[in-house]
């Protein structure tokens, strides 16, 4: 499975530069009033700048198995997507933003540019199963049914353009994925 071996799931670089021209002319992430490496970040950050991430929805059915069926989630179009300055959500156990409470998926994805190499902390939190990739590079992940668990990774981000992904499913009960970044 793609998600479980750390490597990005084919096409999304196309995809994205694909839709970029859509988003106000920019790529997406490349938001230049935002110094994401600025000294004297001590605090925990969501946001990334307005329409930095696409946030893209999948449902699902409940005849898949949770222990492989990661790549199954995110094939074909999205159900749903819109922009949004971060990958913050907290459905609870409503309905999700592509219209289903329980087996839906989401992949919000960003692109980070910075000035100079860069060590960030990332904190992902999140009920159900939840991944973290910078780069292609799988970075943090629980892909378990479970309640709000939390992984923290320690990266150093590279001078230019940081592709950032995270993946998201949700099973049953609550719903909630977070990721929060400070400069470490």
């Amino acid at each position: 499975m793609l998600a479980q071996q750390g490597k990005l799931h084919e096409g999304i670089e196309g995809f994205l530069e694909g839709i970029a021209a859509e988003a106000s002319g920019q790529p997406i992430g490349n938001h230049p009033e935002v110094n994401y490496c600025a000294s004297g970040q001590t605090g925990w950050e969501r946001d990334f700048g307005a329409g930095t991430w696409l946030a893209e929805y999948w449902n699902f059915d409940n005849s898949m198995n949770t222990g492989n069926f990661g790549a199954n989630i995110f094939v074909g179009s999205p159900d749903a997507y819109e922009y949004t300055s971060n990958a913050y959500e907290n459905w609870g156990n409503s309905t999700g933003p592509a219209g289903q409470s329980n087996f839906f998926g989401t992949r919000h994805t960003a692109t980070i540019n910075v000035p100079a190499n860069c060590v960030m902390e990332m904190r992902l939190r999140g009920d159900d199963g939840y991944a973290l990739y910078v780069d292609g590079v799988r970075e943090a992940h629980h892909w378990s049914n479970h309640g709000t668990t939390t992984r923290t990774s320690t990266i150093t981000l590279q001078p230019g353009e940081n592709l950032v992904m995270v993946e998201f499913y949700e099973w049953g009960g609550g719903a909630n994925i977070r990721l929060e970044w400070r400069i470490n």
